[in-house]
């Protein structure tokens, strides 16, 4: 059988199409709700205020190195956009370790921002598991 349009071969529907026939109405059905549903969620977290204080940006390496002049070099544009300023901390001791620690001890509320370290240690790494 030729499709009259690019007469090209029509593929038969097999077994697999046939099982699929019941689950796509399914999908279009919720699809709707689904969304309105996320709309409404990610509207009342936009609602919140945010940052109410100053934010706080932990370089783990030496002042003056590449990751602290990339920091500072974002951080103006950042803070006018959020309209509170950002606090950079060097931490440059034990491979970022120490920064990277610090981070993780910190309360997860957003607040505390981790720049430059791409390559998680041993030691941390457990403690994440």
């Amino acid at each position: 059988m030729l499709d009259e349009v690019s007469k090209r071969p029509v593929r038969e529907p097999t077994r697999a199409d046939s099982r699929l026939r019941g689950v796509m109405p399914f999908a279009t059905r919720w699809s709707f709700p689904a969304a309105a549903l996320l709309w409404t969620a990610t509207a009342a977290a936009h609602a919140q205020d945010f940052p109410t204080r100053p934010i706080r940006v932990l370089v783990p390496y030496t002042a003056g190195g590449p990751s602290d002049v990339g920091t500072r070099l974002m951080s103006d544009p950042l803070a006018r956009h959020l309209g509170q300023p950002l606090v950079i901390e060097n931490m440059g001791c034990a491979a970022g370790l120490v920064g990277t620690e610090a981070f993780l001890a910190a309360p997860p509320d957003g607040y505390t921002l981790l720049v430059g370290a791409n390559v998680v240690p041993p030691r941390i790494a457990a403690t994440l598991t």
